[in-house]
């Protein structure tokens, strides 16, 4: 064949640079480019977050969402905020009915059994304070002036019950600054009432400080813990101090003038009155009162004789 013969008929022609055909050949795959907009998409299907997502989805369609454990954790969960929604509704309305209850309530015996119903919470520490100021008022100082002997030491008793519950309810009312300062104001006023009050054995009008029942010092130091309490620079509590300071420079003029007072009242006293004089025995009424006198015994008279 020469040089100048056409190739034969669906024979490939071969270049004269010997190289390769540019035209692939029919059973070799094509190879794509990849687009900038292809290859951002690659890129996101890496993501930890996309892989994430795309699993759970697939979770969700088949039904198995969440782990049977971490069901059974938002399950208690949900009924542990249940319940406390509904206790702390009824918690409520108790609390509710409680401050209701208390608002009719006037009487000692009325206010200690609400008390002892109702333990550890506000309304019962309300109600024990309610019932010392009670005892305080209207069962202890006004009933210190009574010309009874068994009314005045009932009021005494009165007192000093009161006194001692309403320092006990300054320590519970700690948390609460105003109510504890009340408290200790209250204590001090019945400490200052049983100042002149003779203590058992004692005599009336003992100006002895030792033999009264309430001290003078011992009020100013409840005065001075009440506005430690709500605060010293507060006005209440500069009231505080000043009273406490009236109270020490008084001391002594307070004792005397209550001892009086007291004994005055207590001198009075229908049930036991100043003795009268009791006939000595052996001595009858009318004749002379002291032993010691000898009486005169009256000489018989001697007959008289008319003249003949």
């Amino acid at each position: 064949m020469s040089a100048a013969s056409p190739p034969p008929t669906g024979s490939t022609p071969v270049p004269p640079s010997g190289h390769a055909p540019a035209v692939p050949p029919a059973d070799v795959p094509h190879h794509h480019v990849k687009t900038p907009a292809e290859l951002a998409a690659l890129e996101v299907q890496d993501n930890a977050l996309y892989r994430g997502l795309k699993s759970f989805g697939a979770r969700a369609k088949s039904g198995h969402l969440l782990p049977s454990k971490v069901l059974a954790v938002i399950v208690l969960v949900a009924v542990a905020g249940g319940l406390w929604w509904w206790f702390s509704g009824q918690s409520k309305k108790t609390e509710s009915r409680r401050w209701a209850g208390l608002q009719n309530l006037t009487a000692s015996d009325q206010l200690n059994a609400y008390a002892a119903d109702n333990p550890s919470s506000t309304a019962n520490l309300v109600a024990r304070r309610s019932r010392a100021l009670n005892l305080l008022a209207a069962d202890g100082t006004e009933k210190l002036k009574s010309k009874v002997q068994v009314e005045r030491m009932k009021a005494v008793e009165n007192i000093e019950v009161a006194r001692d519950e309403l320092v006990t309810l300054a320590e519970l009312f700690k948390k609460d600054r105003t109510l504890k300062a009340v408290c200790l104001e209250d204590a001090a006023i019945a400490e200052r009432s049983l100042v002149g009050v003779p203590k058992a054995g004692a005599l009336l009008a003992d100006e002895n400080p030792a033999n009264s029942r309430g001290s003078v010092d011992k009020a100013a130091d409840y005065y001075r813990q009440a506005s430690a309490a709500i605060g010293a620079n507060t006005l209440r509590g500069e009231k505080y101090e000043k009273i406490a300071a009236e109270l020490t420079a008084n001391a002594k003029t307070i004792l005397s003038t209550n001892s009086y007072l007291y004994s005055t009242v207590a001198a009075g006293d229908v049930l036991n009155p100043q003795p009268t004089p009791q006939p000595t025995p052996g001595i009858t009424p009318g004749t002379t009162p002291n032993p010691k006198t000898p009486a005169t015994t009256p000489s018989p008279k001697t007959p008289t004789t008319s003249p003949k």
